[in-house]
This record gives structure tokens, sequence and C-alpha cells, in this order.
């Protein structure tokens, strides 16, 4: 594929390439604004909790909870990255359909993930694990949200600010993912593991410490959805 990019690219007249200083850097005035605060908050802690739920903890937690063999946890987990790149392509064609509608996708994604970890947090609390296959894989669905979010920040920001809103969207992303995935591993520590068949097994308390924390956090990703101006 990255041959025959290169092949079709060599083909093509490019634009000539513009040596100037650039734009000026507008990170404050884009902080400033509430609209953009609350689609980075939403965006980057509901990105942030699924994705460390996808590679960090998901897998363990199916096997030592939840009773799935190694094997089928690695197969959920392919089916939630499947899920989370395909959904992003429906939430863009039904926005689309929509007439641009964006805001009513970012409150359906808040609901989700309020609502699934929530569940998640629940059955750990009660000792089951029963049905947290199919609220991961509703996490998933709602977890790749950039197909609505950039188009939002371009409707909503200047002209010569809306690239760099994106930008701050991006990193707001993996800022998120670093925070919650060291909060997990610390909560994790709690209750230390147990040794069966010379495997590390995390027990109910470690995963009700994490789960209760996503969940705590899935409350502001909620609010913010709901603060999320536009159409």
């Amino acid at each position: 594929a990255w041959v025959a990019f290169t092949g079709v690219t060599l083909t093509l007249k490019l634009p000539p390439v513009h040596r100037n200083a650039g734009p000026a850097i507008h990170y404050g005035r884009l902080l400033r604004d509430r609209n953009n605060l609350a689609v980075f908050l939403f965006g980057g802690m509901n990105f942030g909790l699924y994705y460390v739920l996808q590679t960090m903890i998901g897998k363990k937690f199916l096997e030592d909870f939840c009773g799935f063999s190694s094997g089928s946890a690695g197969w959920l987990l392919s089916l939630m990255g499947a899920i989370a790149a395909v959904a992003g392509m429906v939430f863009a064609i039904l926005s689309r359909l929509a007439g641009n509608r964006r805001r009513i996708f970012c409150r359906i994604a808040g609901v989700i993930c309020f609502s699934a970890f929530g569940l998640v947090a629940l059955s750990v609390l009660g000792g089951s694990g029963s049905g947290a296959a199919a609220l991961f894989c509703l996490l998933a669905f709602a977890a790749s949200m950039s197909s609505i979010l950039i188009p939002l920040l371009h409707e909503t920001n200047s002209p010569e600010m809306a690239d760099q809103a994106v930008c701050l969207m991006n990193f707001s992303l993996y800022f998120f993912v670093a925070i919650f995935g060291n909060l997990v591993g610390f909560l994790l520590d709690w209750f230390p593991p147990v040794a069966r068949d010379g495997i590390l097994v995390y027990g109910r308390g470690s995963y009700l410490a994490v789960f209760g924390a996503m969940a705590v956090l899935s409350l502001p990703v909620l609010v913010y959805s709901l603060r999320i101006k536009g159409r």
C-alpha cells in the first residue's frame, strides 16, 4: 500500500510549500473557550477510558474475573477494535444523513460511557462478571468520536484557529490515556495479586477499585457531552 501511494504521489503536481513562519499560536485563546474545553475534555476522557480498557486492563479482567480463556479474551478485544474502527465511519455517515448534526452523537457517546462503566462497576461489586463482554463492545462503539469532533471544531472555531483546536483535541486524547493508565496501575496495586499456576491473578478488590474509579471518571464525560455546542 505504501509503494502504491508513493507511486501515485509521484504523478501528482503538488502545491508549492509556503516558507513562512506559519500562523500564530492561539492555544491560550482556544483553552479559554468553554465549548472548546468541553470538546477537549469530553473527547479526551472518553477515549482515554476506553483505550486503557482496550490495551491495559480489559484482557486481564476478562481472564481473572470473568473466566475467559486467554484466546477468547483476545478475540473479544480484537472485536472491540473492529467495532471502534467501524463506528467512526458509521457516526460520520449518520451525521451527514441527519443534516450534519453532531451534538446528538456526542451525547449518545456520553450516555454510553457513563452507563457502561457504571454497570461494569456494579457487576464487580456484586461479584459477577456477566454482561461485561457486551458492555465492552458497547463502549467500543462510542470510543472513536474523531469523525464527529473534528468537523465540530471546524464549525465552532474561526478558520485560523480550527486546525490548532484539532491539534489540542488530539493531544487531549493521549494525555488522558497517560493519566488514566497510571491511575489504573496504582489502583491495581492496592490489593496484591495472588499467584495461581505461576500466573498473577488480581481479585475482586482490585477490579472494584479500578472500575469504580472509571465509573466516577465517566461522569464528567457525560456532563461535558451535554455542554458541547454546535449543530
